[in-house]
Order: C-alpha cells, then sequence, then structure tokens
C-alpha cells in the first residue's frame, strides 16, 4: 500500500467505555504511519469540511449506550464516516442487524490484533469487512 502524506493520512476516531482497550486499540493502530488517531473531542472542534472524513472504530464490549444509538448520533455530526465494531462472536442475526446499521466492518475482539490496520484500511477504500455467508444472506 503506497505511503499516504501527512495531510492525507486516514483519520481513526476510537470509541468505547474501557481505558484499558482503548488504550491496547490505539497502539495497534500507531504501528501505521498512513493512519492518525483523532480524538472525538477535536473532531467536534474542526470545521465540519475538514476532509477525509473519520473512520469510528466502536469496541461495543462493555459500551454503555446502545449500540445504535451511539452509530446514530456520530452519524448525523459524520454523514460520510465510517463504522468498524469490534465485539465478542456474534450470531448470524446480530451481524445481519449491524449490517442494517450500515455499518462498514465487524471484527471480533479475538481478531483484533492481527486484522485491526487491515480492516481499517479496507473500509478506508470503501470496502465491507463482514463474512461472505452473512453479506450473501442479507443482500437476499
Amino acid at each position: 500500500m503506497p505511503r499516504r502524506t501527512r495531510e492525507a493520512r486516514l483519520r481513526v476516531c476510537l470509541v468505547g467505555q474501557s481505558p484499558l482497550a482503548l488504550e491496547y486499540l490505539s497502539a495497534i493502530v500507531q504501528k501505521d504511519p498512513t493512519v492518525e488517531i483523532v480524538r472525538i473531542q477535536a473532531l467536534a472542534a474542526q470545521s465540519e469540511n475538514h476532509s477525509p472524513e473519520p473512520i469510528f472504530v466502536i469496541d461495543n464490549c462493555g459500551l454503555q449506550v446502545p449500540l445504535s444509538e451511539c452509530i446514530r448520533r456520530l452519524r448525523y455530526h459524520y454523514p460520510k464516516a465510517r463504522f468498524v465494531v469490534l465485539d465478542r462472536e456474534l450470531a448470524k442475526e446480530d451481524l445481519l442487524r449491524l449490517l442494517w446499521m450500515k455499518i462498514d466492518g465487524f471484527l471480533p475482539c479475538s481478531e483484533v490484533r492481527q486484522s485491526l490496520l487491515a480492516v481499517i484500511h479496507s473500509v478506508a477504500l470503501g470496502r465491507l469487512w463482514i463474512p461472505r455467508e452473512i453479506l450473501r444472506e442479507y443482500v437476499q
């Protein structure tokens, strides 16, 4: 993947309740110089025309608001943002609900260490990161 300039770096905003989990995610993301971690407060302070829109990585383990409400609120303020949800392994029905919420990617917590950066880059390119069998059922 070509290196991005400082101006064109991917902007990722980590969302979650656990400071320890967010620190862990941050350590993984910071290994990639093409990705910039931005805080939600910094996003709010920037102009609405600032691009690119962020990729929100939402740790749904222990989130104190319903995931659907969290995504709805973020999408209201950042309509072009992309969303990656981290959670435990989910049943097919739960993954289908996530697609109905218009998320761009789902990653089980057990795969975060190996795949988080790949998911971020894939979603940034406009791709979905969802198991194929779930996508197939969603389309039908």
